[in-house]
């Protein structure tokens, strides 16, 4: 939900201007102030959102784009997917899901203006595409009018954010909780009742 949720903790409706906002204000909070090769707060994040959706695909490729239980070449097909992630304080993105049925409720003014833009754009690189194929006469990338569009992936290329390494080393990163014991504990203690 990176357009549209705040980094409140009531999930209010945000411009993608506010959330680049609130991470600026976050990085600045936590001492971030140097992200791989120069980058801002907010390519940062956007940058592991693109790192982990590219990995997805690589590894569905072959099961993306079968309608039916038909299976089409992957070279014209298309389709609109969406994804959720978290964001922890460290600006580590964590993906959660990929989304085949995107919520795409236009409850607020600026969500016209993004869903808009997302179209228009879609129907751009549709036409672009299109004519590249049929005149036959250039290679299909690099797209000259993509949009808000970047290709993350197209045929083993695959989008790598260079020089970032995610600290493996986090607290709450280890799969234990202070809630839950241990299962060798828990054996223990249900043994002990």
């Amino acid at each position: 939900h990176l357009t549209t949720h705040t980094k409140l903790g009531a999930e209010g409706k945000a411009t993608f201007a506010e959330f680049e906002e609130a991470l600026q204000e976050l990085a600045i909070k936590q001492g971030k102030t140097s992200f791989p090769a120069g980058r801002k707060a907010v390519d940062h994040v956007r940058n592991q959102m693109k790192h982990s959706i590219a990995e997805m695909i690589e590894i569905f490729r072959h099961k993306s784009f079968v309608p039916d239980h038909r299976i089409l070449p992957t070279d014209n097909s298309f389709s609109f997917y969406c994804a959720d992630f978290i964001l922890d304080n460290d600006l580590d993105v964590w993906f959660l899901e990929p989304q085949y049925g995107c919520g795409l409720d236009e409850d607020y003014y600026f969500r016209l203006e993004m869903h808009a833009s997302l179209f228009n754009g879609m129907v751009d690189i549709f036409e672009e595409v299109w004519k590249k194929q049929e005149e036959g006469t250039e290679k299909l990338l690099p797209l000259k009018m993509g949009g808000n569009y970047e290709v993350v992936y197209a045929d083993g290329l695959s989008y790598s954010y260079d020089g970032y390494e995610r600290n493996q080393n986090k607290p709450g990163c280890t799969g234990k909780s202070r809630k839950h014991p241990e299962p060798e504990q828990q054996e223990k203690e249900e043994e002990d009742d």
